[in-house]
């Protein structure tokens, strides 16, 4: 019925869900109140399909008797349908049944992992033995660390000219790619050898680095590692700090998407790195100028503040209670990390962040756009790139304001002016070219005579077809055969 109805109303949609309210339901219902006619259609479908499935489902589980969906259904309904988790679990609840949370975070999991797999370096390509297997201590406040070289592996590796390692160490300061944050980049320094790492990955609890060897050899690297000595891993400092200042900025970000559009906003997927930050998030339409302004506004006016940043360990349950932002559909441990910032926001974050929201420097959005139906995308600079940015621009405003001969505070005037000036100047050249083609036909272009048949060229150059249109309207009113 949803599907077939362009203007469903709340009401209708709230009677054929549920015929209740509680607060789950009552964003997905503002929301969808919120929703155009075009989308109301298709979020309409979507419910539809959803509760078909559904419908199947609890009738081939009720003749076994079983009253829990399972995981991978459930997430066949989000992956493929777009039918939310938390929609499905209300309606489940509605009739009786219990949805399979462990199966469906394994199923994401493993989806993510596959769409991961076609971006992956050569150095994806190596997994670790059996025997490398084992965990890795990071240690989180440290840029450089003495530590143990417990395994080395070369990689094969097609180019001759560079020869690629994979090492595991006792502890390390590098962070491993996770949650949108990127990994570490650095070195690590032996007594006859020194790798460059480009990457981090993690298998079965081991942190793998990946690196380029820049001094001594391989087979050196590998003899440390038998021989389990200490080596110095060091993280590049100003990569990490470019990193933490985006990640930082990505929680102010989030915070103020949702002071400016509404509580509806949810994370749906991020990148962090020291270029940039990308924050995928749910919202039904483009952000206008205007608000997009005042969430550039309100997380500058924050990092001004120059707030601490605080970072706290406690039950993933107690998190969320407190009022934690969780990511949906990202799987936590029994303990987790919450960052917040004074009042402002509050996350389930493991990633590495600033101390200080004054570390992050200027704010500046580059880019706000669509990815997916109900899913926008918003892409900002921070720190060195944001001052790199207005540098630029500064500049750019003062040769601008040279060409046009005004100061700073009046170049959009003056550009205007001399939008003005050239078309008036166009339209000028366009009647003087006019008159000049259409004055006489003895006067413009070349005319020789075939068999009684005059014959006339001209080259115009870039003058426009309605110049020559005249022309040649011009020509025919001779009384000659043309």
């Amino acid at each position: 019925q949803l599907a077939a109805i362009g203007g469903v109303s709340v009401q209708c949609a709230q009677t054929v869900i549920l015929g209740r309210h509680d607060l789950r339901m009552t964003t997905v219902l503002r929301l969808f109140a919120a929703l155009g006619r075009r989308m109301r259609i298709s979020f309409g479908r979507t419910l539809e399909t959803g509760l078909e499935h559904i419908e199947k489902l609890v009738k081939k589980l009720e003749k076994s008797n079983n009253r829990v969906i399972p995981g991978e259904e459930v997430f066949r309904l989000y992956d493929t349908y777009g039918f939310p988790y938390d929609l499905t679990e209300v309606i489940a609840v509605e009739r009786g049944y219990t949805l399979d949370k462990d199966g469906f975070d394994n199923a994401m999991q493993r989806q993510q992992e596959q769409s991961k797999a076609g971006t992956k370096f050569v150095s994806a390509d190596f997994h670790i033995p059996i025997e490398w297997q084992e965990s890795t201590e990071f240690i989180r406040e440290a840029l450089s660390v003495k530590t143990v070289l417990k395994r080395a592996h070369e990689i094969p590796n097609e180019s001759k000219s560079e020869v690629l390692l994979a090492l595991v160490l006792n502890k390390t300061p590098f962070y491993v790619e996770s949650g949108g944050q990127i990994s570490d980049t650095g070195r690590i320094v032996g007594s006859d050898f020194e790798i460059e790492v480009t990457d981090v990955k993690l298998q079965a609890g081991t942190y793998v680095h990946i690196g380029t060897l820049t001094k001594g050899k391989a087979d050196d690297v590998v003899l440390a590692a038998m021989q389990l000595s200490t080596i110095e891993a060091i993280v590049d400092a100003e990569h990490r700090w470019d990193i933490m200042r985006n990640h930082t900025a990505t929680h102010l970000a989030h915070a103020a998407l949702r002071k400016v559009l509404g509580t509806h906003v949810k994370q749906s997927g991020s990148y962090v790195g020291p270029d940039r930050l990308r924050f995928d998030f749910s919202h039904h339409q483009p952000l206008t100028p205007d608000e997009s302004e005042r969430v550039e506004k309100i997380v500058n006016e924050e990092i001004i503040k120059g707030t601490p940043v605080k970072t706290d360990l406690m039950p993933v349950e107690e998190a969320k209670k407190s009022g934690a932002m969780a990511l949906f559909g990202e799987k936590y441990g029994d303990t987790v990390r919450v960052v917040s910032v004074d009042k402002f926001s509050k996350e389930l974050c493991g990633g590495t962040h600033v101390e200080n929201i004054g570390q992050i420097g200027p704010f500046i959005i580059t880019l706000e756009t669509g990815v997916a139906s109900g899913v926008r995308r918003l892409e900002a600079i921070t720190g060195r790139e944001a001052v790199k940015m207005m540098l630029e621009d500064k500049k750019m405003a003062r040769e601008v304001g040279t060409i046009v001969g005004r100061q700073r505070e009046e170049i959009v005037k003056g550009v205007e002016q001399l939008k003005e000036n050239n078309a008036l100047l166009q339209k000028e050249l366009k009647k003087a070219k006019t008159e000049a083609f259409t004055g006489g036909a003895k006067q413009i272009g070349t005319e020789i005579e075939i068999d009684g048949i005059h014959l006339i060229t001209h080259h115009f150059g870039e003058t426009d077809r309605d110049i020559m249109s005249g022309w040649i309207d011009k020509q025919k009113e001779s009384s000659q055969a043309l």
